[in-house]
């Protein structure tokens, strides 16, 4: 079991800051995880019930990720937390196979995209199309995303 120092470590090895709290008002599950600001800037805030048994499995500080397992009597939930694009992020990770943070990134690619060339953008997979010819197709490099409500995405 991890004491809430040995968390705060790790979490900053990651270059990340948690505060850990007792279960929400009307939390059902062993834990919750939520990304919060503060004047400080984001950090991770973990809802637990006493019993919850919180273990981080691997930290690696260079990509700003980390594994944590939090095991409800014999079921085991795993988590993928980290920073993308400048902020932080909590995924759920699926399957028993999940024991690192390379595990756990492969854990998140969709099936039917395995074995195949894929570039990552966020939750989205872009996938090349077999046979497109796209010589004559115009392609903008470096331009802005903006959304809608014209913001930058």
């Amino acid at each position: 079991m991890t004491t809430q120092e040995s968390l705060c470590r790790h979490f900053a090895r990651m270059g990340a800051r948690v505060f850990v709290r007792g279960p929400g008002r009307w939390q059902l599950a062993q834990i919750a995880i939520d990304v919060r600001r503060d004047r400080s800037g984001e950090l991770f805030v973990l809802w637990c019930y006493e019993g919850a048994q919180l273990e981080i499995l691997d930290v690696q500080p260079r990509s700003h990720h980390l594994v944590l397992m939090v095991r409800e009597g014999s079921e085991k939930l795993k988590f993928l937390l980290g920073r993308d694009d400048g902020h932080l992020f909590a995924s759920a990770v699926p399957g028993d196979g999940v024991r690192d943070v390379r595990t756990a990134i492969a854990s998140l690619r969709p099936t039917e995209i395995e074995g195949r060339e894929a570039i990552r953008q966020g939750e989205w997979f872009f996938v090349p199309e077999p046979g497109l010819n796209d010589r004559n197709a115009v392609v903008l490099r470096n331009e802005p995303l903006i959304g809608a409500l014209r913001t930058r995405h």
